[in-house]
């Protein structure tokens, strides 16, 4: 009796730390409908879309994350063709998404893009001196 509960004691541990472990990954299985409907809240937060524009980079949220997975599933461990594919992707994602904003709200954009952008090249800096 002692040995099972000391067994799903352990059990449990284990579980909880496994749960712990993914959320603090954050969770890879997002659906490309679930990235777009997030993304889009924050854009419609950040840059105060009205109601069309909201539908509209909404639709075009959705087809980018559909078109990154399909891309990312046909090139499963080929990081180069996939970085290349992102990118003319992105690229094309950016001109449509400057038709659907005005300019106060692409400029916004465009800063954001661009602070996470040095954000992103202060941590690998940071990691490349430890």
């Amino acid at each position: 009796m002692k040995l099972s509960i000391k067994f799903l004691a352990i059990v449990a541990v284990f579980v909880s730390l496994n749960l712990t472990a993914s959320a603090q990954r954050g969770d890879k299985s997002i659906t490309p409908e679930q990235r777009a409907e997030k993304v889009t809240e924050r854009m419609t937060k950040h840059l105060d879309l009205d109601t069309n524009q909201a539908l509209k980079v909404k639709d075009l949220n959705l087809t980018l994350a559909a078109k990154m997975k399909a891309i990312k599933d046909a090139n499963k461990g080929d990081r180069a063709a996939v970085k290349k594919e992102v990118k003319a992707l992105r690229d094309d994602h950016k001109l449509a998404l400057q038709d659907i904003l005005t300019e106060e709200q692409w400029t916004k954009f465009a800063a954001h893009v661009e602070k996470k952008r040095q954000d992103r090249r202060t941590r690998k800096g940071d990691k490349k001196g430890k």
